[in-house]
């Protein structure tokens, strides 16, 4: 127990998500991707850690990065409580990608993060991909989206055995009642392409 508070709880959360990060690690994402395939994912996000108070008597928050298919949370990143979490994802990725090579990872945030420099910085800097939530809060983004024709999008080929078994693969969002993903690579019963 002693170690543990000689360490703090920083240092502790950091060794800690090394670990987890060398136990998650997919390997090295090869370049360029042959075709349709899944990428490993890392999700981004801020949260408030109940229950607990620092120093100074506040609500503690954390930015954290978790892997996508174990859960595993393997980076993160105490922000003020009076700050704003989006100046803390550049570094938090830049900390996390010295011991787990983000390149080739598909960095997943919600839309307080959806800002052009974050997009630069994760596909430049990291070499990575991103998926980003628009909503209303970025207006300009928001309209050119919406202004696409998704009537002529292209289609993903039909082929592919990744594309038909994720149309095939029954997901479960949660509280125990699996659905069946749909979308342009699957088929519905009763109907023709």
């Amino acid at each position: 127990m002693r170690v543990f508070t000689l360490l703090g709880a920083g240092q502790l959360a950091g060794h800690a998500g090394a670990f987890l990060a060398r136990r998650a690690a997919p390997g090295p994402v090869a370049f360029p991707v042959a075709g349709p395939g899944w990428l490993p994912g890392i999700a981004v996000d801020g949260k408030a850690v109940r229950g607990a108070a620092g120093p100074d008597g506040l609500v503690p928050y954390l930015l954290a990065a978790a892997t996508h298919d174990a859960c595993a949370v393997i980076a993160e990143r105490l922000t003020g409580p009076k700050t704003n979490e989006v100046p803390e994802l550049a570094p938090l990725l830049r900390e996390l990608n010295e011991y787990y090579c983000l390149a080739g990872h598909v960095i997943t945030v919600d839309a307080g993060h959806t800002v052009r420099a974050h997009a630069s910085f994760i596909c430049g800097e990291l070499m990575a991909h991103y998926v980003m939530t628009v909503k209303l809060n970025t207006p300009g983004l928001y309209g050119a989206i919406d202004a696409l024709d998704w009537a002529v999008r292209p289609r993903p080929a039909r082929d592919h055995p990744d594309r038909a078994r994720a149309a095939r693969a029954p997901h479960h969002p949660g509280h125990g009642r699996p659905r069946l993903r749909s979308g342009p690579g699957s088929r519905t019963p009763g109907r023709s392409p």
